[in-house]
């Protein structure tokens, strides 16, 4: 990945056609805006890079979950130092990255690490490295503090597909070799997401895992089946490419695996709005299936959320003590992957999503 850039917007009068790219400022956030015709993206980079946006722009419709509880103004202190709580506290929705570890809180190569990592909790630089009517390309980077690693995602659109490219590289900068986790988060929420919402992808095998406990969740753990089923606690079968309706309260988790490519699509049943993903399988070969439908009783849920995420990691469960597998580079290495996501409209189920994020 190059990492040669502008380091400022362009200068002159902002575009207002093809493809182009903005920064604003609410509540004293730094948000950076990327669109073209069909897609308007949100970053806020000084809050872990988080994806606050992903904005079908033809229905006007956000397919990303905000949280009920606002953002925190920019420089709030946090309500606690606490390494398992800082996450939440933080939570506002949207889609963050996992690095160096995906799920609980951990104690990473002698260094404790909150939930879901180092990643998704530091400000992070970016450039512009790519701006014109046809394509637009900003860089956005972040050295760990913990953990010796530096992460950098590159989010490209180009103004003939309503599609996001992720270009990513991991580099260990310490010397010594470093096993670690890596994850997307990605959750979705009303209004797009709803009773009739269908999950389309080319996992063949569902897992579940008994780490992950919660009074209301209504799937075995330790389980395998095959994808969309799922056995119940109660002795039933749950068909998890359809969400529920407003008579079922759970909060689950499950794991999708064993994939032929790499590709998930959520489509919703009214005008047929939906968000496709294509990841790298080989670095991401679980999509964990995080499903809170007001079954969450606990601090900060209190049944208020309606929420579920299709999350590309890299290791199963989602825990650094008992995964696998986990990911290693040695001092100085770096990996690379690509990911693409897409905000589509549909009459049909999905069977297919490409490379570039069309779905078919």
């Amino acid at each position: 990945m190059a990492t040669e850039a502008t380091g400022r917007l362009a200068s002159g009068p902002k575009r207002r056609h093809g493809c182009r790219v903005e920064r604003v400022s609410i509540d004293g956030h730094e948000q950076v805006v990327i669109e073209n015709r069909g897609l308007r993206v949100t970053v806020w980079p000084g809050t872990g890079a988080d994806i606050t946006e992903f904005r079908h722009k033809q229905t006007d419709t956000d397919v990303l979950w905000q949280s009920p509880w606002a953002p925190r103004p920019a420089g709030a202190r946090p309500w606690t130092a606490s390494a398992e709580d800082a996450f939440l506290d933080r939570y506002h929705g949207g889609w963050q990255e996992m690095l160096p570890l995906c799920g609980a809180a951990a104690d990473v190569h002698g260094a404790r690490i909150g939930v879901h990592g180092e990643a998704c909790m530091l400000p992070w630089r970016w450039w512009v490295e790519v701006d014109r009517p046809d394509e637009v390309a900003v860089l956005f980077e972040v050295d760990l503090v913990r953990t010796p690693f530096r992460l950098q995602r590159r989010m490209t659109v180009h103004d003939d597909h309503a599609a996001l490219l992720l270009e990513e590289r991991v580099t260990n900068l310490g010397a010594v070799g470093l096993a670690f986790m890596w994850g997307h988060h990605p959750a979705f929420g009303a209004p797009f997401l709803k009773s009739g919402c269908r999950i389309a992808t080319d996992a063949r095998t569902v897992l579940t895992s008994g780490i992950h406990d919660d009074p209301a969740s209504r799937l075995l753990p330790d389980q395998r089946s095959s994808w969309p089923y799922a056995r119940t606690r109660d002795g039933g079968t749950a068909d998890l490419s359809l969400l529920p309706g407003d008579d079922v309260v759970t909060h689950d988790w499950a794991y999708l695996t064993d994939f032929a490519e790499g590709w998930f699509a959520i489509r919703e049943p009214d005008e047929g709005v939906g968000f496709a993903c294509r990841f790298p399988a080989a670095t991401f070969p679980y999509v964990l299936f995080w499903q809170n439908f007001r079954g969450a009783r606990s601090a900060p849920w209190y049944g208020r959320a309606y929420v579920a995420a299709l999350e590309p990691q890299s290791t199963f469960p989602a825990d650094f003590a008992s995964g696998a597998p986990l990911l290693h580079l040695d001092p100085g290495a770096s990996l690379d992957l690509s990911l693409t996501a897409s905000a589509f409209r549909s009459d049909r189920d999905v069977t297919y999503v490409d490379a570039r994020g069309v779905v078919t």
